[in-house]
């Protein structure tokens, strides 16, 4: 019994301590320069090869 106890602490552990995952999400991008374009608008048609972007 004392192992499982000390083994779900050891997990509990490790997965506390590594709470830092940076993802690709837009304000990480914004913030480090990371991304490819910022466009503020509605898209009001899309076909295969364009998109129509109202700004």
């Amino acid at each position: 019994m004392k192992k499982w106890i000390s083994f779900i602490l050891i997990i509990a552990l490790v997965l506390g301590l590594s709470v830092n995952v940076y993802g690709a999400d837009l304000l990480y991008r914004l913030t480090h320069g990371d991304q490819d374009a910022l466009v503020l608008g509605t898209v009001t048609e899309a076909k295969d090869d364009w998109i129509k972007v109202d700004i």
